[in-house]
């Protein structure tokens, strides 16, 4: 069950207990009755339990938009090698083509150099002064750093685990390739090509090209992969922030609204309705419970 289903008028009540403020004015109960049916313990002073959920839920906030910057550096650069990937891709099969002349060949070899070098800078980008937006270990460390219990078996989890490959390393990649099955007339087979870096290659001849055709294929498909789950880690990080932005506003806003409801419980039910439509996600799904801080916070007050 996710954490917003969690939120009642007995969370309301020890989150206001923690305060230690005992209820001393009109703010200590609930249409002048206490907490009414939520309750039988003395009063308690729910506004500064709100104030202290809402301050929980802000700094829920910083911590998944400092997690989030990596993240989506991590997107972006795959997608530019992507990019950049089905580029090279499209000169390897221009290169392999029967009909190819070698000065045909030459000057796609030229373009495609040079697009090598675009990636091995895009690759050289990725690792900054802190982290490498490419390593699968610098993601998780900031990602648990931010609250996010990666042992639990959640999609945000499961999506990240089946990133990065063999090696861990996002956009990176040693391809296992077949040897072509027979030899170009007149170009020499090359050996030991079973393992490769696919930008680690040429298109000079028509055999390097048909190699090239094969690593290339399977480096994109291995980018789609990268590219798939880091784009799902930033939208459960992004609805994460939504719904500790709306939280914070709501919690906070609902202070002057405590004289409304017969008890602690009836605001719950209204905070949680208010969150749900400030945050156009009705489920909620798991994206509020990736805080396992924020909710060691509430819950355990």
């Amino acid at each position: 069950m996710s954490f917003i289903n969690k939120i009642s008028g007995g969370v309301l009540v020890e989150l206001a207990k923690s305060s230690g403020q005992k209820a001393s004015s009109a703010k200590s109960s609930i249409n002048g009755r206490g907490l009414g049916a939520t309750s039988d313990r003395d009063n308690v002073d729910l506004a500064s339990g709100l104030r202290i959920g809402a301050e929980a839920f802000a700094r829920s906030y910083v911590r998944f938009n400092e997690a989030i910057g990596l993240v989506r550096t991590s997107k972006n650069l795959l997608s530019e090698l992507e990019d950049i990937t089905h580029d090279l891709l499209d000169l390897s099969e221009e290169s392999a083509a029967s009909d190819a002349t070698q000065a045909d060949r030459n000057s796609l070899n030229l373009r495609y150099q040079g697009l090598v070098r675009d990636a091995r800078a895009v690759i050289e980008l990725a690792d900054g002064e802190t982290y490498d937006a490419f390593s699968k270990s610098d993601i998780s460390e900031v990602l648990k750093d931010a609250g996010v219990d990666l042992n639990a078996a959640t999609a945000l989890s499961l999506s990240l685990d089946r990133s990065g490959g063999a090696d861990g390393i996002l956009g990176v990649e040693y391809i296992d390739v077949e040897p072509l099955a027979e030899a170009v007339e007149g170009e020499v087979a090359l050996q030991d090509v079973s393992s490769r870096d696919p930008l680690n290659s040429d298109i000079k001849t028509r055999t390097t090209a048909l190699l090239a055709v094969q690593s290339l294929s399977a480096y994109m498909a291995e980018l789609e992969n990268d590219l798939e789950a880091m784009s799902f880690v930033e939208r459960e990080i992004q609805a994460t922030i939504n719904f500790s932005l709306a939280s914070t506003s709501i919690f906070e806003s609902s202070s002057s609204r405590i004289d409304s409801f017969p008890d602690a419980e009836k605001l719950a039910q209204d905070i949680v309705k208010r969150i749900r439509n400030a945050t156009n996600d009705p489920s909620l799904a798991a994206h509020s419970d990736l805080d396992t801080i924020l909710v060691q916070e509430i819950l355990d007050s």
